[in-house]
């Protein structure tokens, strides 16, 4: 087994809280739109995320 496969093998049982996930998806979202939108800030999609929680 390579140390991919190790590494495939050893985080397949990890379970994110409902923090971690939403933290993970902020960070997507950010990452993506700071392409196309240089001057988003972090607290933007955090707020945005919130509103779309909210509805």
């Amino acid at each position: 087994m390579d140390d991919l496969e190790r590494l495939i093998e050893r985080v397949k049982n990890i379970k994110m809280t409902e923090e971690e996930l939403e933290e993970q998806r902020i960070s997507w979202a950010y990452g993506n739109l700071k392409l196309s939108r240089p001057n988003l800030t972090r607290q933007e999609v955090k707020e945005a995320a919130r509103r779309l929680r909210e509805e």
